[in-house]
């Protein structure tokens, strides 16, 4: 009989290879930092493992005690830039900083990078990457990161979070590059407060970002200078997602394609723009059933390009206008929901809104006020219309333009007490008289030359004019003080007319009114304003100067004048 002994051998030469790889893989399982006071990354007597950081070991951590700084520089070799995951941060209130400085390659980063309370990264003249093709993320809490004429680039859906803890997380970008294939969120989770300051250079995000993400955190992104972009089609960005978030562009470009300001029922959102220009495609302030947003504009640029801008989509919100440029295809205050409301103010700058207003629905009520700059909504072709069905749209100084405004529900008002008003058609029929003016204000309606409705009549107030032309349907009726040039269109422009002048003279009254060239003018009086009829006095030719009238009228205890043309 033979024994057969050949497999004996190899089969323990390959347990004994087994377990010598698998001591080794252990051994190289995680690469601390011993050294309690800095000194340069590729030092070996700086680690636990006696060797400079590898792709071999799993983990690279800088955590021991007291604050420190460890050093990556040009001398660095590019096998000690390559690592699994690292871990940055500090104990008890230290801070352990790690500065790469003028790196010959990037710092690669394969899955993960952890920073924790007390880490520190320092990016000068260098570039890291983090790729998480097996897993992993860019997470900070409590921790900051800054970069200077720097790059960092998150590859394969490594998810950034700016704040994923209590405590506040930073990136400071200085002319340097942030670019990311995935999600950025600024104030991931709850008691989080994260920041991204833009001060020179370029963001650019892959898929959402999130300023202010859960509920109880909070996100800030301030834009002083360069680029921050999210221009994937099928995805939003959140300024204030379920927590509070507040984007501050003073100059540079931000650019996206549907964004929300407030977002979800506990979301707080606020943007202000200061400068630069803010660009999106749908711009939607207050998106979800009490969110609430608040877009301010101080200066630059709000583009909504050719999408609608939601003022209270919703939930509740609030646009300002100030002194900037604001442009969208329509304004709506609010969406036409039971839960939204909405305030629009325009007090200063340009807002341009090329498809026109939509003003309130059936079930929502908005306001939009124009206290100062200039309310276009209006388009190369006269097309734009703009619908006041339940709300308010009051005018008290500044210029109004419109293509075609209607109010044709009793529960929507335009309150015109100052500023001038502009439009080519204009239908009033809300079961109220259009009042032109408070008495107090200059108040200006200029109707250029379309179809206008009153169905229950003008008043034109003391210090208010109707002027322009077109063709008029409704009673007009001008009070003492107040003036109409208004004239079927083809006709000579009228100046609005103004009596002054008056004196007494040895046959009775005199006084004066001014007159355009060509056109003749009717003189009447009153002795009584409670009379039904006024009663004809003279018939004048306008010669472009002043005109004069004398009455001898009757013994009476007063007599009332108006002029207007025929």
């Amino acid at each position: 009989m033979t024994t057969r002994r050949l497999h004996t051998v190899p089969f323990l030469l390959c347990a004994a290879l087994i377990l010598t790889t698998c001591a080794s893989a252990l051994a190289q399982g995680t690469n601390a930092w011993t050294n309690v006071v800095g000194g340069s990354w590729h030092a070996p007597a700086n680690w636990s493992l006696g060797v400079a950081p590898a792709i071999a070991q799993n983990i690279v951590a800088i955590t021991n005690f007291n604050s420190k700084t460890v050093t990556a520089d040009a001398t660095t070799p590019a096998a000690n830039l390559s690592v699994r995951n690292l871990i940055l941060g500090a104990l008890q209130n230290r801070q352990n900083t790690l500065v790469l400085t003028n790196l010959a390659a990037p710092l690669q980063v394969t899955r993960g990078l952890t920073m924790t309370a007390g880490g520190a990264l320092q990016v000068h003249n260098s570039e890291l990457r983090v790729d998480a093709a097996l897993g992993g993320q860019v997470t900070m809490t409590a921790a900051s990161a800054s970069f200077v004429n720097s790059s960092a680039f998150l590859s394969n859906s490594a998810l950034l979070k700016i704040g994923n803890g209590a405590g506040l997380s930073s990136i400071n970008l200085t002319n340097s590059s942030l670019l990311t294939d995935h999600e950025l969120r600024v104030g991931a989770v709850n008691r989080s407060l994260g920041r991204l300051n833009l001060a020179e250079g370029r963001v650019e995000v892959g898929l959402e970002l999130y300023v202010g993400d859960e509920a109880g955190s909070t996100g800030v992104v301030t834009i002083a200078s360069g680029t921050l972009q999210a221009l994937n089609t099928n995805v939003n960005t959140r300024i204030g997602h379920r927590g509070n978030g507040s984007m501050i562009v003073s100059n540079g470009l931000a650019h996206f394609d549907d964004v929300s300001v407030g977002r979800h029922d506990t979301a707080r959102g606020a943007l202000l723009v200061a400068g630069g220009e803010f660009a999106c495609g749908t711009l939607s302030i207050g998106r979800f059933s009490n969110a609430v947003g608040m877009v301010t504009v101080a200066g630059g640029f709000l583009n909504v390009a050719d999408g609608s801008l939601y003022v209270g989509r919703e939930g509740n919100g609030s646009l300002t206008n100030l002194s900037g440029r604001i442009t969208a295809s329509r304004l709506i205050v609010p969406g036409a929901t039971n839960t939204a409301t909405g305030l629009a103010q325009f007090l200063g700058g340009e807002s341009i809104f090329t498809s026109g207003l939509n003003l309130g629905s059936q079930v929502s009520t908005g306001l939009v006020v124009l206290n100062g700059g200039a309310l276009f909504c209006t388009n190369a072709t006269a097309t734009a219309t703009s619908i006041v069905t339940q709300g308010e749209l009051v005018l008290n100084s500044g210029v109004a333009q419109f293509d075609r405004l209607e109010l044709n529900s009793a529960a929507g008002r335009l309150q015109f007490i100052g500023g001038t008003l502009r439009a080519r058609d204009l239908i009033v029929n809300n079961g109220a008289p259009f009042v032109l003016g408070d008495g107090v204000n200059p108040a200006t309606l200029e109707l250029d030359g379309g179809t206008v409705t009153f169905a229950n009549g003008i008043v034109v107030s003391p210090n208010a004019t109707l002027a322009g032309c077109g063709t008029l349907t409704g009673n007009v009726t001008v009070l003492a003080g107040g003036s109409s040039g208004f004239q079927p269109c083809g006709q000579p422009q009228i100046t609005p007319i103004t009596l002054t002048n008056f004196t007494s003279v040895t046959t009775g009254i005199r006084f004066s009114f001014n007159s355009d060239a060509g056109v003749n003018y009717l003189v009447e009086f009153k002795n009584d304003l409670a009379e039904p009829a006024w009663q004809p006095l003279a018939t004048l030719a306008g010669n472009g100067s002043l005109l004069h009238v004398t009455n001898n009228p009757a013994a009476t205890g007063a007599r009332f004048f108006q002029v207007k043309t025929p």
